[in-house]
């Protein structure tokens, strides 16, 4: 959960969130959503937004020769509005904190994960500057069934290639992930302050949201570089 004060720090147990530029690689056109059925709800409180992830892009690498591999992906994250009134949404979080990773539709609905990708990381400083009267260009506001659209990078530690099976890490084969995403980087106050100030505008949302499962394969016989910037 979000912390009182002015500047959020959150470090969890460390699997690097990787960079990724340029992929040179096609779509991966067998990925497909699956979707619960009913929104996403953190506790007691029901989201009204909806998060949806597929893949753009992905590669294969090994930087190290260990006997894990990576696999990098380009995700497109889509915020819907579910609710019935207007959700403003800051536009410059978006800090994937949680990689959900699930051998069924059925195990992920029920939280029975194969593998919890927790990442560290780190936020200080200042976010976009912004009005405190009103939403400005660093806010979206959606009205309802509007969605917005950002793309993101997320890096995955799977099965080694060589390796034939292994209990502890997805190998080859279909799986289902979901991601977990801060969605306000600033204060606690300075959120609860806006809600309120913008009441009459829409809902300000700075909650974490997680995303729904979706489809995605790791094929046994794959390319993998040995450089993950590439």
């Amino acid at each position: 959960m979000l912390m009182r004060r002015n500047c959020l720090l959150i470090l969890i147990s460390f699997f690097s969130l990787f960079s990724l530029t340029n992929f040179g690689l096609k779509d991966g056109g067998q990925v497909s959503a699956k979707l619960l059925s009913e929104p996403w709800q953190t506790g007691k409180i029901k989201t009204p937004l909806q998060l949806t992830i597929k893949i753009l892009k992905k590669k294969y690498c090994n930087p190290y020769g260990s006997q894990h591999d990576r696999l990098q992906l380009r995700l497109q994250l889509k915020y819907s509005n579910v609710s019935q009134r207007k959700v403003i949404l800051y536009k410059y979080s978006n800090i994937v904190f949680k990689k959900l990773v699930a051998d069924t539709l059925e195990r992920a609905k029920a939280g029975r994960y194969k593998q919890i990708y927790d990442v560290s990381y780190e936020i200080v400083g200042q976010h976009k500057p912004f009005d405190k009267n009103k939403p400005n260009s660093a806010f979206v506001i959606l009205a309802p069934k509007r969605s917005l659209q950002i793309n993101l990078n997320v890096s995955l530690v799977i099965a080694g290639h060589n390796q034939e099976k292994d209990d502890d890490y997805p190998d080859s084969g279909t799986h289902f992930l979901q991601i977990s995403v801060l969605t306000w980087n600033n204060s606690i106050e300075e959120a609860e302050e806006l809600r309120e100030r913008w009441h009459n505008i829409g809902e300000f949302w700075f909650n974490e949201i997680t995303s729904e499962p979706m489809l995605f394969q790791i094929e046994k016989y794959r390319q993998v570089k040995k450089d993950c910037d590439s």
